[in-house]
């Protein structure tokens, strides 16, 4: 029976699927002495000192759990999303109060965002020569 010969490629995504990891998670080094990861770690280490921290995502859960057991999990780091502090720094703002009542900051979400361009219409222009040839404005001076 014949192998089958694997192309760089697909064995480029195949590393890629078995190192994969989702998440975002703080891990410690449960050794008394340096460990050698498998994969590096969000900040690009490889090599954690002895009881030191790390950030990572869920590959190295492997490494928590029994028979290894040479991690431990610290916590698990949420992001927030962009939106919402978005939406918090505009609706967190003190009321002010004018000769009409008090003035409210409202989100308002029915409107789509807007975005902001240095060009007035979204339209490609084309490219605009400064000078009309290269050797315009030199002097080539020969001794």
């Amino acid at each position: 029976m014949k192998k089958r010969k694997i192309s760089k490629e697909e064995r480029k995504d195949a590393i890629e699927r078995n190192f994969a990891g989702t998440g975002h998670y703080i891990y410690q080094n449960k050794l008394d002495a340096h460990l050698t990861l498998p994969k590096a770690t969000f900040d690009g280490r490889k090599v954690v000192p002895p009881k030191g921290k790390f950030e990572g995502d869920s590959y190295f859960m492997q490494l928590v759990k029994p028979p290894n057991g040479l991690l431990l999990f610290i916590e698990e780091i949420k992001k927030e999303d962009k939106k919402m502090e978005e939406n918090k720094l505009i609706l967190d703002q003190p009321d002010k109060v004018t000769d009409r009542g008090t003035v409210e900051h409202v989100m308002d979400n029915s409107t789509p965002m807007q975005n902001i361009n240095d060009s007035v219409d979204n339209k490609k222009k084309p490219d605009v020569l400064l000078n009309e040839g290269p050797m315009d404005g030199i002097e080539i001076i020969t001794g």
